[in-house]
C-alpha cells in the first residue's frame, strides 16, 4: 500500500519479496528508497507527530503511515514529495549518502549542523477547535505579551540571547503562524514562490491586536458592533494559520528565542539544520553516545527557515545517526 500510494518505481523487487517483510522493515525499506531517489530527506517531512505508536519498534527517523496525525504539516495539509517546498531552511544542501551497507538498517546517517538548544518549554496547551467567535479563540490560546515577557526574563537571566521587546513580539508572531499570516496556508494551496511571511511591522501589528483582543475578552468586554470588515477578515486568515499550533509546543531557545515543535520537546533538546531538508528538526541525544540521536519532530524556528543560519559547505557539516 505505502508503495502503491507514492508510485515508487522498483527495481528487482517482486511482490512476494515485499509480503515476505515485516510492516516495519517495509516502512523502513520505503524511506530509505525515497532518500536515495530524492538525493534529499523530504520524506522524513511527511512524519505524523501523534501521541501514539501505530508500528512498534519503528526507529524515530521513520514516518510511521499507521496513525493519525496530531498536527498540520507546517507547509499545510497538502504537503506532498512532488510538490517544491516553501521553506528552505538547509539552504538546498543536498543529503549525501554516507550510509555503509554494513550499518544496521534502522539507523539513518545524515549529515547538518545543531544551530540551537532548548532552554525550556512554555507550558501551555493550545485549545484548537471551533469557538462560539474566532476573536474569543485568541483570547484562549495566545498569550503573546506573557510569553515574550517570559522570553526577556530568559534574557535577563543570560539563558537566552539578546533581543528587543519588537524583535520577540514579532518573531513569537510568525512562530506561532509558521511564518506569517499568509494566504498560501489560508487557501491550504502550496506556491512555487510562497511568499517569506511577515515583516517586523505586519507582525508586530497582530501581536497588539491580539494582546487587545485577549484584554478586551478576558475583562468580560464585548467586541463593538462596528468592528470592522478588515479586522474580521484579518482574524479569520490568522486563525487558519495558527491551526499548526495544534498538537504542538511552544518553547524557548538559547539564540533564536523561540520556536514552535513537537509537544514532545523538552529541556535540553538540540534544534538541528539536516542537509538535504527544508525544515529544521528537534533532535535528542540518544542513551548511546552523543553521535546517536532520535527524531522528536520538525519545527518552526524564525530566521532559520529559508537557509539564514547556513554558513557551512556540503563536506563542512557534522555526523548525526538517527536511530
Amino acid at each position: 500500500m505505502v508503495y502503491s500510494v507514492f508510485k515508487i518505481q522498483k527495481k528487482n523487487l517482486s511482490l512476494r519479496s515485499i509480503t515476505r517483510k515485516s510492516v516495519q522493515d517495509v516502512y523502513i525499506d520505503f524511506t530509505l528508497r525515497c532518500i536515495e531517489q530524492d538525493k534529499s530527506l523530504r520524506v522524513l517531512e511527511l512524519k505524523k507527530e501523534s501521541k501514539r505508536k501505530g508500528i512498534p519498534n519503528l526507529p524515530s527517523w521513520v514516518p510511521d503511515w499507521n496513525v493519525e496525525a496530531a498536527t498540520t504539516p507546517f507547509e499545510g495539509p497538502k504537503i506532498e514529495l512532488a510538490l517544491p517546498s516553501q521553506f528552505n531552511a538547509s539552504a538546498s544542501l543536498s543529503h549525501v549518502e554516507s550510509q555503509s551497507t554494513l550499518e544496521p538498517r534502522h539507523i539513518l546517517v545524515v549529515n547538518g549542523k545543531i544551530i540551537d538548544y532548548v532552554v525550556t518549554e512554555i507550558e501551555h496547551d493550545f485549545q484548537i477547535g471551533t469557538p462560539i467567535q474566532i476573536e474569543q479563540y485568541f483570547s484562549v490560546n495566545f498569550h503573546v505579551k506573557a510569553w515574550v515577557m517570559f522570553i526577556e526574563h530568559g534574557i535577563k537571566v543570560g539563558l537566552v540571547s539578546e533581543a528587543t521587546t519588537e524583535q520577540l513580539q514579532a518573531a513569537v508572531i510568525r512562530t506561532l503562524t509558521a511564518g506569517g499570516f499568509i494566504d498560501s496556508l489560508a487557501s491550504l494551496d502550496v506556491q512555487e514562490t510562497a511568499p517569506r511571511g511577515l515583516s517586523n511591522a505586519d507582525a508586530i501589528e497582530i501581536y497588539h491586536e491580539l494582546e487587545r483582543l485577549r484584554e478586551m475578552l478576558s475583562n468580560g468586554g464585548a467586541l463593538p458592533q462596528d468592528w470592522s470588515e478588515l479586522k474580521k477578515d484579518m482574524h479569520r486568515k490568522l486563525w487558519v494559520n495558527t491551526e499548526l499550533c495544534k498538537g504542538r509546543r511552544v518553547a524557548v531557545l538559547m539564540k533564536h528565542w523561540i520556536m514552535l515543535g513537537p509537544s514532545q520537546a523538552r529541556q535540553g533538546d538540540c534544534i538541528a539544520v539536516l542537509n538535504g531538508s527544508s525544515i529544521p528538526w528537534v533532535l535528542r541525544e540518544h542513551e548511546d553516545g552523543c553521535e546517536y540521536h532520535e527524531v522528536v519532530g520538525q519545527c518552526f524556528v524564525d530566521g532559520v527557515m529559508y537557509g539564514e543560519v547556513v554558513s557551512w559547505n556540503e563536506d563542512e557539516a557534522d555526523n548525526f545517526v538517527l536511530v
